[in-house]
C-alpha cells in the first residue's frame, strides 16, 4: 500500500525535462527515433554546406520542428517537438525566427540564437553560444484563429489567420490586427470572420 511517499517522488521528478517545460507539453522529450531516420539522395549534405545554413523544417502531424545542418562539418540533426507546427518566419533585422503552434490556443513562438552562456562552476561547455536557437517567447493566441503560415512584411510579421479567413499582423507590443482579407467573405453586413469559408493559407 502506498503512504502518500510514491506520489510525492513522482511529482518531485516531473517536468525535469527542458524540451518538456519549454512545450508545455509533458511527453515532448517522448519521442519515436524513427521519425528522425533520414534517406538521402544527391548531394543533399554538400549543398546544405555550401549554403552555409541552417535549415528548418516543421513536420505538422509528427508535432517536429527540426533543424538541418552542416555547421560542424558533419550532418546535424535537431529537433524541438510542439504541438502541430505549421509556418516558420525568420525576423533578419532581430535575428530571430518564429513559429506557429497551430492547437488550441495556437502558440506563436519566437526562437532566437543563444547569445551568451551564465558563467557557472559546474558548467565547462565551450563554443555552444551562438551555435544553439533557443525559446525566447511566446504568444498565446486562440485557437480559432487557425494560424498557418508566417512572413515578415516589412518589419512586421504577419500570418495566415485561417479561422478568420484574413492575414493578421502581429505589432511588437503585442496582439494582432486583420490587416487583409478576400472580397469574398464580404456581405452586406461586412466581412465575415467568424468561420473558415476558404481555409487561406
Amino acid at each position: 500500500m502506498s503512504d502518500g511517499n510514491d506520489s510525492f517522488q513522482a511529482d518531485h521528478q516531473a517536468w525535469r525535462d527542458p524540451a518538456s517545460v519549454v512545450a508545455q507539453w509533458q511527453d515532448a522529450g517522448a519521442i519515436d527515433s524513427s521519425l528522425l531516420e533520414v534517406e538521402v539522395t544527391g548531394p543533399w549534405w554538400q549543398s546544405l554546406a555550401e549554403a552555409g545554413v541552417t535549415l528548418l523544417v516543421s513536420r505538422e502531424y509528427e508535432h517536429l520542428l527540426l533543424a538541418l545542418s552542416m555547421a560542424s562539418g558533419s550532418p546535424q540533426v535537431s529537433y524541438l517537438r510542439l504541438p502541430h507546427p505549421s509556418g516558420i518566419a525568420f525576423d533578419a533585422a532581430r535575428g530571430e525566427v518564429h513559429v506557429a503552434s497551430t492547437r488550441n490556443p495556437n502558440v506563436l513562438y519566437t526562437l532566437r540564437a543563444a547569445d551568451g552562456l551564465l558563467p557557472r562552476r559546474d558548467l565547462t561547455s565551450k563554443g555552444i553560444a551562438g551555435n544553439v536557437l533557443m525559446p525566447a517567447g511566446a504568444r498565446f493566441l486562440p485557437g480559432s484563429t487557425y494560424l498557418h503560415d508566417l512572413a515578415m512584411i516589412g518589419p512586421e510579421l504577419h500570418g495566415s489567420a485561417v479561422g478568420e479567413n484574413a492575414i493578421v499582423a502581429f505589432p511588437a507590443l503585442g496582439g494582432s490586427q486583420r490587416v487583409w482579407w478576400p472580397s469574398c467573405i464580404e456581405g452586406d453586413a461586412g466581412a465575415d470572420f467568424g468561420l473558415n469559408h476558404l481555409q487561406l493559407n
